[in-house]
């Protein structure tokens, strides 16, 4: 099936996929790095908790770079789907040469308040010991 967004090359399949556990130094925090190769010498990498690579494999090998959203639904409830689906998505930004932000037409910045707990709200209990 071609890809619909016309952007992206359609023949671009996922070759092989391979995670690099690691371990952070302070905390001792696993995670697996993954990497996803294509046939067209293209890489994407995922980040997930440490997982097994068996079912993304089996799911990922040979099926086309632009559908991440089909293939991360079939991986649901995978620890690795998240990887996969943000190698997938390094993956379609390549193969469009943009950047993801720009093909979804997503905002580039949001405007948040800071607040700041540690110190004493107006009128709290601080206040009246005041």
């Amino acid at each position: 099936m071609p890809c619909l967004c016309g952007l992206c090359a359609s023949d671009h399949a996922i070759a092989d996929l391979q995670a690099f556990t690691l371990r952070e130094p302070g905390s001792g925090r696993g995670y697996s790095l993954l990497k996803a190769s294509t046939d067209q010498w293209l890489t994407g990498w995922g980040e997930s908790p440490p997982a097994s690579l068996t079912l993304a494999r089996s799911v990922a090998v040979g099926q086309e770079t632009f559908r991440y959203d089909v293939l991360t639904r079939w991986l649901s409830g995978d620890p690795i789907a998240a990887a996969v689906n943000m190698a997938l998505l390094d993956l379609y930004g390549q193969e469009a040469k943009a950047p993801i932000f720009q093909l979804f037409d997503w905002p580039t910045r949001f405007k948040a308040t800071f607040v700041n707990s540690s110190l004493p709200m107006p009128g709290s209990a601080v206040d009246a010991l005041c």
